[in-house]
């Protein structure tokens, strides 16, 4: 029980991250599009 524990907070941590991540690429391909689009 002792180490299942840090194992379970380990892999929600990682997919925290992982969403996390995911949506600050999507919001700077968001602006980088809305620049490029304001551009042209």
């Amino acid at each position: 029980m002792g180490d299942a524990a840090p194992r379970g907070r380990f892999a929600s941590n990682a997919i925290v991250g992982m969403v996390i991540g995911s949506a600050i690429s999507i919001a700077l391909w968001a602006l980088i599009v809305g620049a490029i689009l304001r551009l042209t």
